[in-house]
């Protein structure tokens, strides 16, 4: 599916859930913010992602911080790249964004603090900086 077809789909909710598993969520996320200004793609896609997860009936695996904390990397990512990357050049220059675990998350949180019920409906900055 191109990158218009898959946004589509994930914003008239007939995608799959299947077929928006982690490395879904993060070209989702890619496709955002190359599309729009960091703050616009973080209001829309946080938008369509609550739509989109009560839709299928996941509404509790929303997660504010985790959505932001990704959406936020993903952008500074793409910034380093060149403007015109395409999404495999994207992939291939980040392939911890796709590491199982939330490896990049335990470098920055807590799971006391991603536990919590304010970082699942509040953006909640990280506990740690890792230099």
């Amino acid at each position: 599916m191109n990158h218009a077809q898959f946004r589509k789909s994930f914003e008239d909710c007939s995608l799959l859930p299947e077929q928006f598993g982690h490395g879904a969520h993060i070209r989702m996320a890619w496709i955002y913010v190359t599309a729009h200004p960091l703050s616009e793609a973080i209001k829309r896609f946080c938008a369509d992602l609550r739509r989109y997860v009560t839709h299928v009936g996941a509404e509790g695996k929303y997660h504010e911080t985790i959505t932001w904390f990704y959406m936020v990397l993903v952008n500074e990512r793409t910034s380093l790249l060149d403007s015109q990357h395409s999404w495999e050049e994207f992939r291939n220059a980040n392939s911890d964004l796709f590491e199982p675990g939330g490896f990049l998350l335990k470098q920055h949180y807590r799971s006391e603090t991603l536990g919590s019920a304010k970082a699942k409906t509040t953006f909640v900055l990280p506990d740690t900086i890792v230099a």
